[in-house]
């Protein structure tokens, strides 16, 4: 043949669709320019000068990109594939055999790779920067405003990518070679016949949906909600999935049958044309609602740590410096060692001319067990067990123990105990219980069940798991009954803790951190009566307000970056619907309105389809998001965010911006649909 002619076909197959090509050379540039973007801060020095966790959390991003654009492009390009067909079939019927369309698919798929490849790398390398500013703002660091170049960034986005583009190849080669000539020239009326509802499989649907609710409903416990998270998101997909395949079919046959509705000018030929092709487009629109889930979940969520930072920040640190001592034996925490260390620890603030405020201290035991109808089990092989069942997972306590003079010092309070009494709180489920019987040592009456509790303890292991506080009479008297049985003492790891806590006044980071170096290291000499059992935690707010901010900031720029990939997504998802439907209707509309169907009825009519269609995958979002959010606020507790007003205002505000949004493009798109059917599309 002529040279050149397959790159002809090729550039001439491109303009005569570029209707269909624009939509995917633009999502195609999209996704390449915000893989650069992530793989270029992923490897900035800068980022990894901040946090080498936040360059984790981009590398994710990265991977996250990878595997939506072969999914999404994958999906885009079976539109394309489908308006090609007919048009590989007429080249086959002219004397083309495979070989001739397969060098037309390599020229059209080279031409599209190159465009997208060349034009993602290009807008990520302009966009790259503005990023960067972006990210720093988010992590509150300084900015540095000198533009670089990524090379390796840039090679690496040119080998993916090439690769993907070679898959999608390989797959636009397959559909071609498996189809003879007649069936491309007939592909454009193919699935136009009668459709069975599956009843089976849209009960399935439903039944799948209403079981991860169900179980985002159940996850009141943070590990509970962490073990459920990814199983009910999977769930959430299949049954989506078959909800809008099986369960679309099984309406469009109800509305069939619903003879007031059905027998309407507008309704009775949206509601043919679903019924033939709703088997089909099920799965587009299953992906519409899975997208939109997966903005309003993970914009809500990064939104609620990203300006639930400092309520985070303050959680975690009641006071802006504390040292906890921890002991495994409780002889050596006595109050005459004790007050050495205070006494070690005044003198270096005095020396750093700190002006206290607000110390508290405390003495403590920790430990954890099972807790189930009043009766603790201290140390049961599943108390540390991650991975055990939910049913284990919530009923195991972080368990709090202190005496009443400190309790009283620490709270404000006048509590007064007997020795067989306590005074009890726990986190989470409300304890219904008079008594707690504390296996191997004693079985304590329950005085009162307290609706808060001081902050004298690490709240690392409560985030994971629940805690259990109690309240004792003696802590001296007390304390030795779990040290003297060796079994516990073995086992279970009881740690005698004091806390010391302050506020100090100082602005400087590094003379703070000094004065905390100096507390610890003056007093290394008093540590050695401990014969190496005892272990310390010091911690700053200011120093770790930092880690909060690069955590908590670079998911909420990554959450915002993957939202926009899955929005434009979404957006070019129901443009291709439009498009494709438009011209698979146009000639249904030209019978139609040979047969005195008006330009008034067919714009009812569009509307009566597109609002039974298009508007159903937002609002089955909401109703994920909805039940999502109970487990959502179970996993941002691990994140010491607690605020739930915060969490449903940022949904709200979230759902708000979204179905704005979607309107919009559902009136755009629409107004392409009707111009196609109606034949004033040129």
């Amino acid at each position: 043949m002529k040279k050149g002619l397959y790159r002809k076909l090729a550039w001439m197959g491109i303009k005569s669709n570029r209707q269909m090509y624009i939509p995917y050379f633009v999502m195609g540039i999209c996704v390449i320019a915000i893989y650069y973007i992530l793989d270029a801060l992923a490897h900035n020095s800068l980022v990894g000068a901040i946090s080498m966790t936040l360059a984790v959390v981009l590398m994710l991003g990265m991977n996250v990109i990878v595997f939506f654009s072969l999914t999404y492009l994958l999906y885009t390009n079976s539109f394309l594939m489908k308006r090609r067909l007919r048009e590989f079939g007429l080249y086959n019927v002219l004397g083309m055999d495979k070989r001739n369309l397969t060098k037309i698919l390599l020229w059209e798929n080279g031409i599209s790779a190159g465009i997208c490849i060349a034009g993602g790398a290009f807008v990520g390398a302009i966009l790259e920067k503005i990023s960067e500013v972006c990210l720093c703002r988010f992590v509150h660091e300084d900015i540095n405003y000198k533009i670089q170049f990524y090379p390796y960034a840039f090679i690496r986005t040119i080998v993916i990518y090439a690769i993907l583009y070679s898959i999608i190849l390989l797959r636009s080669i397959f559909v071609v070679r498996k189809n003879n000539a007649i069936e491309l020239l007939k592909n454009d009326n193919m699935g136009e016949k009668p459709v069975k509802a599956n009843w089976f499989f849209a009960i399935l649907g439903a039944v799948g949906l209403c079981w991860a609710y169900y179980i985002a409903l159940k996850s009141n416990a943070s590990m509970t909600a962490i073990k459920n998270f990814f199983f009910a998101v999977v769930l959430v997909i299949i049954s989506t999935n078959l909800l809008f395949i099986a369960g679309s079919v099984a309406l469009c046959k109800l509305l069939n049958k619903w003879k007031s509705y059905y027998y309407k000018p507008r309704h009775f030929v949206s509601v043919s044309s679903m019924t033939y092709r709703m088997k089909r487009n099920g799965m587009g629109l299953s992906v519409i609602c899975i997208l939109a889930t997966m903005v309003m979940v993970m914009i809500t969520g990064s939104g609620c740590l990203f300006f639930g930072e400092e309520e985070s920040v303050a959680r975690q640190h009641p006071q802006d410096s504390h040292i906890i001592l921890r002991f495994d034996d409780v002889n050596k925490i006595g109050d005459d060692n004790i007050a050495q260390i205070r006494k070690i620890y005044e003198d270096v603030q005095n020396r750093y001319d700190a002006k206290v405020t607000e110390v508290q201290e405390g003495r403590y035991l920790e430990t954890s067990g099972l807790l189930d109808n009043g009766r603790l089990v201290l140390d049961d092989e599943n108390s540390r067990n991650l991975f055990a069942s939910t049913d284990v997972i919530r009923k195991i306590h972080v368990v709090y123990v202190l005496d009443e003079r400190d309790y009283n010092a620490l709270s404000g309070e006048n509590a007064q105990l007997d020795s067989d009494e306590v005074l009890l709180y726990t986190n989470r489920d409300r304890y219904a219980e008079n008594h707690i019987d504390i296996k191997g040592l004693k079985d304590f009456r329950v005085k009162e069940v307290l609706k808060k509790f001081p902050y004298i303890y690490s709240k690392e292991a409560d985030i994971m798991f629940s805690s259990l506080c109690l309240v004792v009479k003696n802590y001296d008297e007390f304390a030795p009954l779990c040290f003297s049985d060796e079994s516990i003492k073995t086992k279970m790891l009881v740690e005698a803790q004091w806390y010391y806590g302050w506020n100090d006044g100082i602005t400087d980071l590094s003379k703070e951190l000094d004065m905390m170096s100096d507390m610890v290291a003056e007093s290394v000499d008093l540590y050695r009566w401990t014969d190496g059992t005892v272990s310390r935690n010091a911690a700053n707010i200011n120093l770790d307000r930092q880690d909060f901010y690069t955590m908590y900031g670079g998911l909420f720029f990554l959450g915002i970056l993957l939202s926009v990939v899955f929005i434009i997504a979404t957006v070019l998802i129901i443009y291709y619907k439009q498009i494709t439907e438009g011209f698979e209707d146009q000639k249904r509309f030209e019978i139609m309105q040979k047969v005195g169907m008006t330009k008034k009825d067919i714009k009812q009519s569009i509307n009566s389809q597109m609002l039974t269609v298009f508007f159903f995958p937002p609002f089955l979002a909401v109703v994920h998001l909805s039940f999502a959010m109970p487990m959502m606020f179970e996993m941002l507790k691990i994140f010491g965010v607690y605020n739930k007003p915060l969490l449903i205002g940022i949904a709200i505000a979230c759902v708000t911006v979204f179905a704005i949004g979607y309107i919009i493009v559902y009136k755009v798109t629409s107004n392409t649909y009707y111009k196609i059917v109606s034949g004033e599309h040129i």
